[in-house]
């Protein structure tokens, strides 16, 4: 008998030690890591962003001095959301944007939001769930999000008006979430989606991280996918941006930096040859050749620019005004 309790008592602990393994990958992989409210002039630093820092600097700066409307929203599953909202015209589109993994939504958008506001667009910039002043703890690689996208969507057309236009704009995550947004039954007034720098998969970002820090990849897939589970009570495999895309008829526009090491520009040109490459004119491919990862528009800002309003001309009825 005392073998027998000895047994058992290995056993737990191995279990409890398991146990221990999953959460501090759940904890590494999908949570905040204490850093809940990430500070805006935090900038990306290396040899890809260093030159770019000044500017980077100056939009963050201009950006964080235009006044806004905080505004929050409940998500389908009861999460507190919270939003930034700039005013426009009367009249004109809103455009939501959604930053990435563990940033800062002022940041990422410090060069987009000033330019649709420049063309009269209402903006709404929210902090994804589990960052900044948004509720929840766990950051689903847009499973959960793209939720959200659907309920700022419908918060918009409260706000706006029934007959409002509105763009789903995106980054990194947030630009594989608004695609995953596109497996939901968003409204009508939904009328064009921008993903600059998406993943395609959940799986195969998260696995060609781990194997950029050379971990074994099936072990670190099989702790991830339980880890999910049971701690943050989700499916990573539930949806991706490539197969939501791909089933969608709304016009797509795609933006990626071939020099990209963190999200391939490889996810984008899987992204779009799976909606059927150039012979599907829904969705239109713009590769900004040795740009880093998000700063396509700071590379080449006349041509950002121009693709951005060419795409507005073509999904959004009237505008921008100047073109």
């Amino acid at each position: 008998m005392r073998y027998l309790y000895a047994a058992v008592i290995f056993v737990l602990v191995l279990v409890i030690l398991y146990l221990a393994l999953l959460y501090a990958v759940y904890r590494a992989v999908f949570g905040t890591r204490g850093r809940k409210d990430p500070y805006p002039m935090h900038l990306p630093k290396g040899d890809q962003y260093d030159s770019y820092a000044d500017r980077m600097k100056q939009l963050v700066k201009t950006a964080l001095a235009v006044p806004f409307e905080p505004v929050t929203i409940r998500s389908s599953d009861g999460t507190l959301l919270f939003g930034r909202y700039y005013a426009g015209k009367p009249g004109a589109p809103c455009a939501l944007l959604f930053h990435g993994y563990r940033s800062n939504a002022v940041r990422d958008f410090a060069g987009g939001m000033q330019l649709l506001r420049r063309e009269g667009y209402h903006v709404i910039l929210p902090d994804e769930r589990a960052i900044g002043r948004s509720g929840g703890t766990t950051i689903t690689f847009g499973i959960r999000e793209r939720l959200d996208v659907k309920a700022w969507t419908e918060y918009a057309i409260r706000r706006l008006g029934d007959d409002v236009q509105v763009m789903l704009y995106g980054i990194s995550l947030g630009g594989a979430t608004v695609l995953m947004a596109l497996s939901e039954d968003l409204p009508a007034n939904v009328k064009g989606v921008v993903a600059d720098c998406p993943y395609s998969v959940p799986k195969d970002i998260i696995l060609k991280v781990a194997k950029d820090r050379k971990y074994p990849l099936k072990i670190v897939w099989l702790l991830i996918r339980q880890a999910s589970r049971l701690f943050g009570h989700f499916n990573i495999e539930a949806c991706n941006a490539r197969d939501a895309a791909a089933r969608s008829q709304l016009p797509i526009l795609l933006v990626h930096g071939t020099g990209d090491r963190f999200v391939p520009a490889h996810c984008s040109r899987e992204i779009f040859e799976a909606c059927g490459g150039d012979g599907n004119g829904r969705v239109q491919l713009e590769l900004f050749p040795g740009a880093a990862h998000g700063i396509s528009f700071l590379q080449d800002e006349e041509r950002y620019t121009h693709v951005l309003r060419q795409f507005e001309k073509k999904v959004m009825s009237g505008w921008p005004e100047r073109m």
